[in-house]
């Protein structure tokens, strides 16, 4: 229920985002019109400022937080996976797909020290990869389709929590 609320109060954000000030609306006597107008301004060109490498100590609890946010969806995940029920696998492989895609974002978001950023960026890769394999699990059409799939394995999780310090 949190979740179908916040979706609709992002879509809501959404959509009054999408008036702007250079947008006029004029009404007439008796018939309204819209008249848009264009912003004239040339655009400017901006200079990224450095990216500020985080400390292990804040990477680590960047990870942390990430990780504990997704743990109930994942245990949920565990608990369809271990019935090898594969209608039940490939009607939940989707919602996996999304949190897999969510969770490659918000790693990439990440500025990783120096010495953790091939392990975030091999966590990444794989993450990537599981994604693609939800998602043509959630699309597979018959149970045998989807037994094809192949999911990357791995310690991708451990791997960085590993070179972060932090146990998990």
């Amino acid at each position: 229920m949190k979740r179908a609320c916040a979706v609709c109060v992002l879509a809501l954000v959404a959509l009054s985002g999408c008036s702007s000030a250079d947008e006029t609306v004029a009404s007439g006597s008796g018939s309204s019109s819209t008249a848009a107008t264009a912003s004239s301004s040339p655009s400017a060109v901006v200079t990224p400022e450095p990216v500020v490498l985080l400390t292990k100590a804040e990477a680590a609890a960047a990870y942390t937080a990430l990780i504990t946010a997704l743990t109930p969806e994942a245990t949920a995940w565990v608990t369809i996976a271990m019935t090898e029920d594969w209608t039940q696998i490939r009607a939940g492989a989707p919602s996996q797909a999304v949190l897999y895609k969510k969770l490659s974002a918000d790693l990439k978001a990440i500025a990783w020290p120096v010495d953790v950023q091939p392990v975030a960026d091999a966590a990444i890769v794989q993450i990537d990869a599981s994604e693609v394999a939800f998602t043509a699990i959630g699309a597979a059409t018959s149970d045998a389709e989807a037994q094809a799939v192949v999911v990357p394995g791995g310690s991708t999780f451990q791997d960085l929590a590993a070179a972060l310090g932090v146990t998990l």
